[in-house]
């Protein structure tokens, strides 16, 4: 008489949460949002050996910079790992989300730094005050001042250049909240050698041809 092995898979009922994997950046973090996905779990048949630490399904991706205080909502398919199958019927699951704390501001700073000078040059900054767009939780954003920003433009392709340039700004927040910045930034400046006059601005050539303007009289020839 032949004699058969027959090994049988063993298949165990599960019930995973579902879950978002929430990508966060400076001013958006997902402890600051209001978040909730319906479902939130479904039953879930399929071989022990898959489900065994198996917790969770995690829906996709979602970048938190795109939430605003305004409710939104965003659905996406359910896929149950290889081998499963899914007894609750539910193929798609929706998330409803919010920042209910978010605050923008516009925020004045003459903190300008270049980075990789070239030597032999004088820099002269035509635009000495930029305004930044920030945003953040409310008690972090009234606690930010022009103090905490810095704008940084590196000048490492500017070696043997001359003349007014707009150079792309990084803009650097130095201080103890979580704040996030949206534009983008330009420092105007003239790159000259050091024998060079800069030129005069529009108020020093209105200042030149009113020389008394604003002084005493002069004598009478």
């Amino acid at each position: 008489m032949e004699k058969f092995k027959v090994t049988l898979p063993v298949f165990v009922t599960k019930e995973l949460r579902l879950t978002m994997n929430y990508v966060d950046a400076p001013g958006a973090r997902r402890r600051n949002m209001s978040a909730s996905l319906d479902p939130e779990t479904i039953m879930v048949s399929g071989p022990a050996e898959v489900l065994r630490d198996r917790e969770t399904i995690v829906l996709g991706d979602f970048d938190l910079l795109a939430v605003g205080n305004t409710e939104s909502t965003h659905t996406y398919g359910i896929t149950v790992p290889d081998g499963c199958t899914n007894l609750s019927g539910v193929t798609r699951s929706t998330l409803t989300i919010s920042y209910p704390d978010k605050t923008t501001a516009m925020v004045m700073t003459n903190r300008i730094r270049f980075d990789n000078e070239p030597e032999g040059r004088n820099l002269d900054v035509q635009t000495p005050e930029i305004v930044v767009s920030v945003f953040g939780t409310e008690a972090d954003v009234s606690a930010l001042s022009g103090e905490n920003i810095t704008l940084a433009a590196d000048l490492s392709d500017y070696g043997s250049a001359l003349g007014t340039y707009a150079i792309p700004a990084v803009v650097e927040i130095d201080s103890g909240g979580d704040i996030g910045v949206t534009g983008e930034y330009e420092i105007q400046v003239t790159i000259r050698e050091p024998g060079d006059e800069p030129e005069p601005s529009d108020e020093d050539q209105v200042s030149a041809m009113n020389p008394d303007e604003g002084g005493g009289e002069g004598e009478e020839p």
